[in-house]
């Protein structure tokens, strides 16, 4: 809850501020009436939000002041127990503590690349099936389920789910096939490692 503490003669009145434009001035109507000469008819304007108050002068003669210098035609916030003054009247602005409730973020954990025993590497999203496939881009693997295919000029390609560039099989460790057909020309490789190991 805002108030406005208005010391008129000896007495201080204390005037309860609603959400939202509350006028002070001279003239009745106002929200807040100081009946004083030196405080003009529409003297200036207190809007009231869930975060802030201003406060905005309404080309007063004799001017608002906030502790002591006086204020020009713009918007002024206004803090708790901070002086005002309207003319002559000297007035004090109170408010409730605001307490602005920050959520407490945390960083989503990102995945990380597992590999088997035997040495091949498992998918970066599902990290329990084998990669079939490898984004030379993101230097990432995938499995089938991960990839996006496209048809191009009759052959099927691969993209990479991340950065959308193309995937190629991932390679095995050697002697690994994991049930794939053996091509001939990697039983010719094979065959020619086999003569030179020798």
């Amino acid at each position: 809850m805002a108030r406005l503490l208005v010391k008129i003669g000896w007495q201080t009145h204390t005037f309860e501020l609603r959400r939202g434009v509350n006028r002070v001035g001279r003239a009745e109507g106002n929200e807040v009436q100081i009946p004083d000469p030196s405080v003009s008819s529409f003297h200036c304007v207190l809007d009231v939000s869930d975060i802030a108050t201003t406060v905005r002068d309404l080309g007063s003669t004799n001017g608002t002041f906030i502790d002591g210098n006086q204020m020009g035609p713009q918007v002024v916030v206004l803090q708790r127990g901070q002086a005002i003054r309207f003319g002559h009247i000297d007035a004090s602005f109170d408010c409730e503590d605001v307490n602005i409730a920050i959520p407490e973020l945390t960083a989503p954990e990102m995945p990380t690349q597992v590999f088997f025993a035997d040495g091949t590497a498992g998918c970066l999203n599902h990290t329990s099936l084998r990669a079939t496939f490898f984004c030379p881009h993101c230097s990432e693997f995938y499995c089938d389920q991960c990839v996006r295919r496209m048809s191009f000029q009759g052959r099927q390609r691969t993209f990479c789910p991340h950065c959308s560039k193309m995937c190629e099989p991932a390679p095995e460790p050697e002697g690994v096939s994991h049930g794939r057909k053996r091509t001939f020309g990697s039983m010719i490789r094979d065959t020619v490692r086999l003569v030179f190991k020798q």
